[in-house]
């Protein structure tokens, strides 16, 4: 199972950036994940409390899930991009962007997005 979409660097770039300020606001545990959701032409990059849209092509559509310190590793590589979009490529245990830049983490995971929000929200507080 892979999930495969391409986007405009700038705007993830953008999207990226207002999404770590807010992150830098929450609690930040082992247990938080940062969701790719690519469905339709949009992907939502999410956490427990903040998201952020943008529109994509998607070649293969699902839920990605990356620890919160990979993500910040994501954030960070988006960088030394060039071009005016990334493809990203997603499967258990690696990200790659556009074809070279590689990602190993045996914590992302891949889902077909029906029992997400528990990981992503953590589990139900009474």
């Amino acid at each position: 199972m892979e999930v495969r979409f391409s986007v405009k660097l700038v705007e993830l770039r953008r999207a990226c950036r207002r999404l770590v300020e807010r992150l830098a606001d929450e609690s930040e545990s082992e247990a938080d994940f940062i969701a790719f959701t690519a469905t339709g032409n949009t992907l939502k990059i999410s956490s427990r409390n903040s998201s952020e849209g943008l529109p994509t092509t998607i070649t293969q559509s699902g839920v990605a899930l990356v620890p919160h310190r990979v993500f910040c590793c994501l954030v960070n590589a988006l960088r030394y991009c060039r071009g005016i979009t990334v493809e990203f490529d997603f499967s258990a245990g690696t990200i790659t962007l556009s074809g070279r830049t590689q990602i190993r983490h045996p914590r992302i995971s891949l889902s077909d997005g029906l029992a997400i929000t528990n990981r992503v929200d953590g589990p139900e507080r009474d």
